[in-house]
């Protein structure tokens, strides 16, 4: 009896390596567009909640500013007061409005705004949520594969025209919320050595 040595099918080859300059086909536009939608989507999730724990923070810094003595903050305007107390109370009220600020900033990123594009894109949320269900589905299945491209383009580039606004509103209200730790530590420096 002989033993047949099992044949190995050859790998197809690829066509190569595409030339830098020759145009990607439709497929390759849509799972690019598709991979970059996602990563927006992660990057706008990651930024609401950079947005919460700001808040968070922000409200335990002013909770503790309630302990503020009133005196302190009163006395910006007293001429009796001591230069320190004057500037205690100074740094306690930029610390406030930065507080405050930051809360702000950090609650528009999490507040959404909402508006209804033009032309309709069937893959805006908005549009979607505007039309029927039997509208929906006429909208999205009658594109071209052109329409489905450049509809699919334009919901990538609006996602990351959210994400830079949610980034930069947050980058704002982390800042703040880092000076008015630093007022918050100067002005327990002060209290600690003035007399």
């Amino acid at each position: 009896m002989t033993i047949e040595e099992p044949t190995i099918a050859p790998i197809p080859r690829q066509s190569g390596p595409k030339a830098p300059d020759e145009p990607i086909d439709t497929d390759e536009v849509v799972s690019l567009a598709e991979m970059v939608f996602g990563h927006l989507d992660g990057q706008i999730s990651l930024a609401e909640f950079k947005a919460q724990i700001a808040v968070a923070v922000d409200a335990v810094f002013l909770a503790l500013s309630v302990a503020i003595d009133r005196q302190i903050l009163a006395s910006i305007f007293a001429s009796s007061a001591s230069v320190s107390h004057r500037l205690v109370s100074l740094l306690s009220i930029a610390m406030i409005v930065c507080l405050l600020v930051s809360v702000y900033m950090a609650l528009r990123v999490a507040r959404p705004t909402l508006t209804v594009m033009t032309p309709p894109n069937p893959f805006y949320f908005v549009n979607i949520h505007s039309w029927t269900k039997q509208q929906f589905i006429k909208e999205f299945t009658g594109q071209t594969r052109a329409q489905m491209t450049s509809n699919l383009m334009d919901e990538v580039y609006i996602l990351s025209g959210i994400a830079h606004k949610k980034f930069s509103r947050v980058r704002i209200s982390l800042n703040l919320l880092i000076v008015a730790i630093a007022l918050w530590a100067a002005t327990q420096f002060i209290l600690l050595v003035a007399p």
